[in-house]
């Protein structure tokens, strides 16, 4: 199952190792100047949550909860 993390990206739900919410994501600091070539730069901003994955780390206007349900319902409906 594929996932919109961003107006421009879509990865699938079996990669997203995390979904932080933005006001989190502040604290990690260290861990995205130490990644900042995983980065994509789409709109950070105006980012509400960060996904991560294994190759990226996606800033999306999503909240975190929004993806996080999305996730859910994708697994849950996949489960039928």
């Amino acid at each position: 199952m594929y996932v919109h993390v961003s107006d421009q990206a879509i990865v699938r739900a079996k990669d997203i190792i995390a979904i932080i919410d933005i006001a989190s994501a502040e604290l990690c600091t260290d861990f995205l100047q130490a990644n900042e070539r995983s980065v994509v730069h789409s709109r950070r901003q105006n980012a509400k949550s960060m996904v991560i994955t294994e190759q990226t780390i996606y800033f999306s206007s999503y909240s975190s909860a929004n993806i996080k349900k999305k996730v859910l319902v994708g697994s849950v409906g996949k489960s039928r």
